[in-house]
């Protein structure tokens, strides 16, 4: 019977396995983080829940908006009005923060977290999975890593799909989640700041549609800055960019609550140009916003081709 593992449960991860399973596929999926997500992450503070990962996801693929029609009917997708811009597709929030969303994909989906793979021993169709804490896994007829192109090289480098992981770019983005002290904040619901700020998009987290709750922001900084910055302490970027958004917002820099999150791999800047990657002969795939673009949507499709792969493979057998 085929049975594949999948590495990582963020957006490719888990539609690949959506996928998988939708095809009669059994499927193990495995996250080294707490909560399966990725980058769509939210975090709960006594103040409210912040969303320090992807902001919002657009859609133009037939196949997924009618899939987030049904995410929309099932109270986990909401439309972000404020976010529109003339002639892309709508914003579209997870409800009631952006993990939830990815909850709701992960239901029914066997996902087994805080698994940090190590190596994989075996031979094609018999692959096993060796784990951070000494677990063990399979065996797996198949493959398919999510991760980060670097990452997945620790895995994947003796591989074909070794070049073109090697070619992947990204950019990365620090992420401060606020409560001001100020009394008084502006009503703005969401902030494009201008070049040269050191800040790419602030939202007000307590004015997102479903949200609420003590007034908020949810601060990132740009491509340029957060590269400036990523070897910085969190607690150090984050309060330089607590003060850069306090001067454009016109409110004072102190805070009730701060928390700064740095993301290594945020934005794909240079992108392998095609769906997912495959060895054939092990039965390895990859999946991931690095294969098409550094967008949810993209993610999304990479794990779709990737368990398309999967399935052709077997159906070839």
């Amino acid at each position: 019977m085929s049975h594949c593992a999948i590495i990582g449960a963020g957006a490719a991860g888990l539609s690949a396995a959506r996928t998988l399973r939708d095809a009669g596929i059994a499927v193990s999926l495995f996250d080294k983080g707490r909560r399966a997500g990725g980058r769509l992450a939210s975090r709960t503070s006594d103040y409210g829940d912040f969303d320090h990962g992807a902001q919002f996801l657009r859609l133009r693929d037939v196949g997924l908006l009618e899939h987030a029609r049904q995410w929309e009917q099932a109270a986990a997708l909401s439309i972000w009005p404020e976010v529109g811009e003339a002639g892309k597709p709508t914003a579209l929030i997870g409800t009631p923060t952006m993990n939830a969303l990815a909850q709701h994909w992960a239901s029914g989906l066997a996902v087994h977290c805080s698994h940090e793979l190590q190596r994989i021993d075996g031979s094609p169709g018999r692959w096993t999975l060796q784990f951070a804490d000494g677990v063990s896994s399979g065996p797996y007829t198949a493959l398919i890593v999510t991760a980060p192109a670097p990452q997945a090289l620790a895995w994947y480098g003796d591989t074909p799909m070794a070049s073109a992981l090697q070619r992947v770019e990204y950019a990365p983005c620090i992420a401060l989640m606020w409560v001001p002290d100020s009394a008084t904040l502006p009503a703005l619901a969401t902030l494009s700041p201008p070049a040269g700020s050191g800040i790419g998009f602030i939202a007000r987290e307590d004015l997102k549609p479903g949200r609420g709750g003590v007034p908020r922001y949810q601060v990132h900084a740009d491509a340029d800055w957060s590269q400036q910055q990523i070897e910085q302490a969190p607690a150090v970027s984050g309060a330089e960019l607590q003060r850069r958004a306090a001067r454009l917002l016109g409110i004072g820099d102190g805070a009730r609550y701060a928390q700064a999150h740095r993301w290594r791999y945020a934005l794909v800047t240079q992108p392998i140009g095609q769906a997912c990657l495959s060895d054939a002969a092990r039965g390895w795939h990859y999946a991931s916003d690095a294969c098409l673009g550094g967008r949810v949507e993209a993610a999304l499709l990479s794990g779709r081709a990737a368990a398309q792969a999967v399935i052709e493979a077997g159906a070839g057998r």
